[in-house]
């Protein structure tokens, strides 16, 4: 019966999260159940919108080309670079996705709507640690302004909270 019921809780967050990926909304003033976890899964959304522009970018950081002229050699190098990086780049994110789903999983394991706070709160925190991590050094997409304005947005309406 535990199972089923954290069967059905974790696929309608999972669901709810995909759903209303663009009009989700939070109200901090709603200190329900249900109000903690819409806030939570704006936030996972928010984030993981940045995410995935942060993965397109990092696979254009792995696919970037040569600043200056190259031989034949140093070009099947660079190639070979390329593909590794977007290698490690995928091996690294389905294995990312893998814990981020077992370990929500884990959080979610227990009795009472606590564990629908746990599991939410954790997707959203997990997914903008992963964002961040993503996003290349040299930022191409000029990522890391839109990730600063976005923490200072859910910050500002968490805030609001008190």
């Amino acid at each position: 019966m535990k199972t089923s019921i954290l069967i059905l809780t974790a696929i309608s967050l999972t669901f709810c999260a995909g759903a209303y990926a663009d009009d989700y909304t939070c109200n901090p003033q709603d200190n329900s159940t249900m109000g903690i976890v819409s806030c939570n899964l704006y936030e996972y959304q928010s984030y993981d919108a940045l995410l995935n522009k942060a993965y397109k970018s990092a696979e254009k950081a792995c696919n970037s080309g040569a600043d200056f002229e190259e031989d034949a050699d140093m070009a099947k190098i660079r190639q070979l670079r390329n593909k590794e990086c977007i290698s490690a780049l995928k091996t690294s994110q389905l294995s990312w996705i893998k814990f981020r789903d077992n370990f929500a999983r884990y959080k979610s394991i227990g009795e009472g709507s606590i564990t629908q706070i746990l599991y939410s709160s954790f997707l959203a925190e997990e997914t903008k640690k992963q964002a961040y991590a993503l996003i290349p050094l040299d930022d191409p997409d000029n990522l890391l302004p839109q990730f600063k304005a976005l923490e200072q947005k859910i910050s500002k309406l968490r805030s609001k909270d008190d």
